[in-house]
């Protein structure tokens, strides 16, 4: 064991040509498309059995009830649409006597379905925004309070569409 035993290396030479740079990108765009069509068909798949268990079910059913007793969404067909989008189209005063049916519907429901102090905080916030600083109609309010109660301002010469835009 005098000399340290010397491996010979065999080296071997390979000539590799590289794919055409067109070729190239095909193969990587051809790859996208493959693993695109492939997560699209999962998930549908997917979506399609979720969709379809009795959990699901029973939770869509809920939604939709809620949003359409809540007053912020109208019922249309076998969906629902917020109220805004569904007063599109709708003349000004049309509008304006919906949002207000709407907004009575929503705070009846609100009072049912939260707690008194949600529906309390949640009141304050609504009150406080009617009757903030500058919120009004060339420097005449929308709003003025009545003892306890607030109610719209007969002096607000507020157009209807105006209104509905900014109440």
């Amino acid at each position: 064991m005098d000399k340290p035993l010397e491996m010979q290396r065999n080296e071997i030479h390979l000539d590799y040509s590289s794919a055409k740079f067109h070729r190239r990108v095909f193969a990587n765009l051809f790859d996208f498309m493959l693993f695109a069509i492939i997560f699209v068909s999962l998930f549908l798949a997917c979506r399609g059995i979720v969709t379809h268990t009795k959990g699901y079910q029973d939770n869509a059913a809920f939604l939709f009830e809620a949003k359409t007793e809540s007053g912020l969404y109208v019922k249309r067909e076998d969906d629902v649409q917020d109220i805004v989008a569904y007063l599109d189209g709708y003349s000004a005063s049309i509008k304006r006597m919906e949002a207000k049916k709407s907004i009575e519907k929503f705070y009846t429901y609100a009072l049912s379905h939260s707690s008194e102090e949600s529906y309390a905080k949640m009141s304050k916030d609504y009150d406080d925004y009617r009757l903030k600083e500058g919120f009004g109609y060339q420097g005449v309010p929308y709003y003025v309070k009545d003892g306890d109660q607030i109610k719209e301002n007969e002096d607000c010469k507020a157009n209807n569409q105006t209104w509905f835009e900014k109440v």
